[in-house]
């Protein structure tokens, strides 16, 4: 049995992947990596409470707006009287992620077996294509059998 804070990868670093508490998630070799290097205490956590060792949701979501979206807001301003990056929580990077997997090309049920989901629906959920890559994609369809389209 694998404890329930390792990471894994296969020798090629393909397969790759982390157990937290009860749920798999497959990640990518790069944090893998990045994972790999990290101190590790003795319970095997990375990341964890000092008090407890089990980090609570609410201090997780405390810790990133604190130093991550506090420090980085004026990197990524956001426009007057819209939604942006100072807004952020842990659940926007998982709305970001799948905008991503989807404009890059990853299909749905990837994407839903990346997300731990059972079903597609919830994925669909999370799909935001940006305007300009919903418009680039759509230009790149030749209706007309010409076959010189270019955007997706």
């Amino acid at each position: 049995m694998r404890n329930k804070h390792e990471k894994f990868c296969s020798k090629r670093g393909l397969d790759c992947w982390l157990k937290v508490s009860d749920q798999t998630l497959p990640i990518h070799i790069d944090l893998a990596e990045i994972f790999a290097g990290l101190k590790h205490h003795q319970d095997g956590r990375v990341f964890r409470d000092s008090l407890r060792g089990v980090l609570k949701p609410d201090t997780v979501r405390l810790v990133l707006r604190r130093e991550v979206i506090t420090a980085l807001k004026n990197r990524f301003p956001t426009p007057a009287r819209e939604i942006g990056f100072e807004h952020a929580t842990p659940h926007s990077f998982r709305h970001f992620f799948t905008s991503q997997a989807f404009v890059d090309g990853a299909s749905a049920s990837h994407i839903r077996d990346w997300l731990g989901h059972q079903d597609s629906k919830m994925v669909d959920h999370y799909r935001h294509l940006a305007d300009e890559e919903s418009q680039r994609r759509m230009q790149g369809i030749d209706f007309l059998g010409e076959g010189n389209r270019s955007g997706g």
